[in-house]
């Protein structure tokens, strides 16, 4: 039995037209519409050809809102497949990229009408969709266009390594050093005196290593949503995507050289002084990541000069503890819209979610 959505009954829609992206010649009109506004704003090419023409797991979807009246390209909406577990078994998964429609077209109706025929194109291709919009104007927008299911919430957390920067905001520079000062000393003693003592080292590398992969494979998520993280997605998803600065950071045993955890990191494209972790995994599991882990991560940033940390999850509550435990704080949280497609698979239920900036569309 078919799934039946809200926008099921906008068949048709005066003056305008849905048509099939030529991927291997759209990129230019793609880029137009989106107008620096979604994605890498000063590399979009480069974004485009890694979503739509490298994606290794199978062809990569792309639909324009075409005005007929002017005959102009005012819309898109991209469905990219993933390789995702959910409850150990494999899925067809597509993620939502690229959802845009420029500002004179910018309606419910226009943007509904997209959106239904990206999603009667996969209802037979995959079991379910999801989006996760980057705004709070869009997350605002897509609620009032589709009512589509909250999957999960994303939450940021952030821990200020270097005080100094953050107390100026409200201090006379001066005392803000000062102020900064006292601060990161206290925090560097928090480090050294909490949480379990585990011998370990780290270094920082370039591309992703396979033992990466190995770990994720070695300790698995017993249940729920559990993106692929084998050798050729993190390759894909990481290192062929635009970044400021990629890097990952591996946690090793000091005694065995043994992977206890690893990093994908990168620098904030809005605050260069903030080290973004846009994945990681951990002997054990992500849940299990270790106090000693997030430590190290925070040490390593801190001796590259960043002023922060900062991590974007979902997942079970318990999770978190060890993020909090060390000093994240939330600063702010983005859902995750769904579409099932195969009611065999759907689940409402947060618990089951695991979604960090890998998922991500771009």
């Amino acid at each position: 039995m078919q799934p039946v959505f809200p926008w099921d009954g906008l068949t048709t829609l005066q003056g305008y037209e849905v048509v099939d992206a030529d991927l291997t010649s759209a990129c230019e009109i793609a880029v137009a519409v989106w107008g620096g506004s979604i994605g890498w704003p000063d590399r979009p090419v480069e974004m485009y050809r890694s979503c739509y023409l490298s994606c290794p797991v199978g062809q990569a979807e792309l639909k324009f809102l075409r005005h007929v009246p002017s005959n102009k390209v005012v819309g898109t909406l991209g469905v990219i497949p993933r390789r995702v577990l959910w409850n150990e078994k494999e899925i067809r998964v597509g993620v939502l990229s690229h959802f845009c429609v420029i500002a004179e077209h910018r309606k419910i109706k226009p943007a509904k009408f997209l959106l239904k025929a990206v999603v009667d194109a996969c209802r037979t291709r995959y079991d379910v969709l999801y989006g996760m919009p980057a705004t709070p104007q869009s997350v605002a927008f897509i609620g009032k266009l589709a009512r589509m299911t909250y999957a999960c919430t994303v939450n940021r957390r952030v821990k200020v390594l270097r005080h100094a920067k953050y107390a100026a905001r409200f201090l006379p520079r001066s005392l803000a050093s000062v102020a900064g000062e006292i601060a990161d000393t206290a925090l560097r003693c928090r480090d050294l005196l909490g949480g379990r003592n585990v011998a370990t080292r780290f270094k920082w590398v370039d591309g992703v290593d396979p033992r990466m992969a190995q770990l994720w494979a070695a300790f698995p998520l017993p249940g729920g949503w559990n993106a692929v993280r084998d050798v050729e997605m993190l390759r894909w998803r990481l290192d062929q995507l635009p970044s400021i600065r990629r890097r990952y950071l591996l946690v090793e045993s000091a005694p065995s050289g043994a992977l206890l955890a690893w990093f994908a990191c990168d620098t904030n494209s809005f605050d260069h002084d903030i080290l973004m972790v846009q994945d990681f995994w951990a002997d054990g599991g992500p849940y299990e990541i270790g106090r000693a882990a997030i430590r190290t991560l925070c040490r390593a940033a801190r001796g590259l000069g960043f002023s922060a940390v900062e991590v974007r999850l979902a997942a079970p509550k318990l999770a978190a503890t060890p993020w909090i435990s060390e000093g994240f704080v939330n600063r702010n949280q983005s859902p995750v819209f769904v579409v099932w497609l195969n009611g065999l698979f759907a689940s409402n239920s947060e618990e089951f979610w695991h979604v960090t900036e890998f998922d991500n569309d771009c």
